[in-house]
């Protein structure tokens, strides 16, 4: 197959999607007990993680949606009736239980970063419907591994730091799901690496932005989630992975 594996280009691809999850993982991974706080994190870093990058990639979709004269004259009704439909199931929820209202919104937002990544890898893996469906099914159980066996460690351990607000998430108390969930992620890490070697001898080449992303997927929410327990080093990767290839 010739039709190229990227999204716009090489450089564009590598720059802006698929660098920021790798080099934030790996600056994190390898000064990690450094840039450990232990405590909450401060102020103007937040603004700068949180309401520069992160609320700016969501505030970024108005560019293709309200501020995009096609797309409104073609989704006009779902554009009007989804922000008022959910402005009222938040209020509707938030007058039942605060915390029910923070807990649907923190999974709703894990949901969207899984998805983001999962979107990602099927982008650049638009080219390869030929290959068997084996390998196609392992690539989507790989991105979902790089996201979720951190979540399930996460869940069964616990954490300092939280996605929105302090016990935002159901935890629970089982060590022995979080050993199991970290054989089982490091298993499939290894299947999906064999499963490359063979298709890379075979076919002599790789589908680099494809492994790229899968590579820095794994890397930045094992680091941020698992391999630290830091306010800090959890938000910018968390943020910087995701914000900036959105």
């Amino acid at each position: 197959m010739n039709a190229s594996p990227w999204i716009i280009s090489a450089r564009f691809d590598s720059t802006f999607m698929l660098a920021p999850a790798i080099l934030v993982g790996l600056l994190a991974g390898l000064l990690g007990e450094s840039l450990q706080t232990n405590t909450d994190l401060p102020e103007w870093l937040w603004l700068v993680l949180v309401v520069g990058i992160d609320a700016g990639h969501v505030y970024s979709t108005l560019f293709r949606t309200y501020l995009d004269k096609q797309t409104l004259n073609n989704q006009a009704t779902l554009l009007t009736l989804t922000p008022l439909l959910t402005w009222l199931c938040g209020c509707l929820l938030y007058s039942i239980n605060s915390l029910l209202f923070w807990r649907v919104l923190a999974y709703l937002a894990v949901f969207h970063f899984i998805r983001q990544q999962y979107g990602f890898m099927m982008l650049y893996s638009r080219h390869e419907r030929h290959l068997p469906k084996r390998y196609r099914l392992l690539d989507k159980v790989t991105i979902y591994a790089a996201t979720l066996c951190p979540l399930l460690i996460w869940h069964s351990e616990g954490r300092s730091f939280n996605w929105f607000i302090e016990d935002d998430f159901w935890l629970i108390t089982a060590p022995h799901l979080s050993l199991i969930t970290k054989w089982l992620y490091g298993g499939i890490l290894m299947v999906y690496g064999l499963k490359e070697i063979r298709l890379g001898l075979r076919n002599r080449r790789l589908n680099l932005p494809r492994n790229l992303l899968i590579i820095g997927t794994a890397l930045s929410w094992y680091v941020g989630i698992v391999l630290y327990d830091d306010d800090l080093i959890f938000t910018a990767t968390n943020v910087i992975a995701h914000g900036i290839p959105y």
